[in-house]
């Protein structure tokens, strides 16, 4: 079928090429097709652009050991981070369910390391819908120096209102026995990236940064300290109590 091309014009302009074949019949403008295919897919590589296989990564600012939330994560079928590296079994959220726990939970936390707290009332429905996004960071950050844990408004009669916490959910993260952070959530949807948000910053604060910190907002995390002091201070009554009737 080849010899019954004829070539009828070829234009050669911008390194574009088009060639308009007369075909006498409809099994020869198909052959015709194929075999042009054949002959321009060799010389169609030469005008693809070509990529570096590797692209150079700056090393003027170090990446944390841990991964940063991302959007991305929402994405993944379990609700976890949706990237592929073998990671630890995932870490449970620690429940509290005593002034003892809470205290013994801010007290045995790693040096510099966050310790997350979520406040709750089993009778909040919002409380309900953000339980498994809570999880979701305790999955998520389990690398990171932060660990995680919730407590329920019913479980010592002083905790909540010498904290001051009258609103549900609530969210407080220590640092070396200090409350530096604390914030409510009046929706679902601001849950996550509000609370994200403050454990990033947080991560990624160099010494110096702390230092700066502490010293920027001394008066309400004195204020915060002062309070826990008074749980403290209620525990050792309560342990002196207890040994009394003993």
């Amino acid at each position: 079928y080849c010899l019954n091309l004829f070539p009828v014009l070829y234009i050669d302009h911008l390194e574009t090429v088009v060639l308009v074949l007369y075909c006498k019949d409809t099994m020869t403008m198909y052959s015709a097709f194929f075999v042009l295919m054949a002959a321009c897919l060799p010389t169609a590589e030469s005008f693809l652009p070509s990529f570096p296989t590797t692209v150079a990564r700056s090393t003027s600012t170090p990446e944390p050991s841990f991964l940063l939330w991302s959007t991305a994560s929402e994405g993944s079928p379990d609700g976890g981070n949706t990237a592929t590296a073998t990671r630890p079994p995932v870490p449970k959220v620690h429940r509290l369910q005593s002034l003892d726990d809470f205290l013994n939970y801010i007290d045995s936390a790693p040096q510099d390391s966050l310790a997350v707290i979520k406040y709750y009332a089993n009778s909040c429905p919002l409380c309900k819908r953000i339980e498994l996004k809570y999880k979701k960071m305790s999955r998520f950050y389990q690398t990171a120096p932060i660990q995680f844990a919730e407590i329920e408004k019913t479980a010592h009669p002083d905790l909540f209102p010498t904290l001051g916490v009258d609103t549900y959910p609530y969210i407080q993260i220590y640092r070396n026995g200090q409350c530096v952070a604390a914030h409510g959530t009046e929706s679902d949807k601001t849950f996550e990236p509000m609370v994200n948000d403050t454990i990033q910053r947080e991560l990624l604060m160099e010494p110096g940064d702390w230092e700066s910190f502490l010293t920027a907002f001394a008066a309400p995390i004195q204020a915060s300290t002062d309070k826990v002091n008074t749980l403290r201070t209620l525990q050792q009554q309560q342990q002196q109590s207890t040994s009394a009737q003993a």
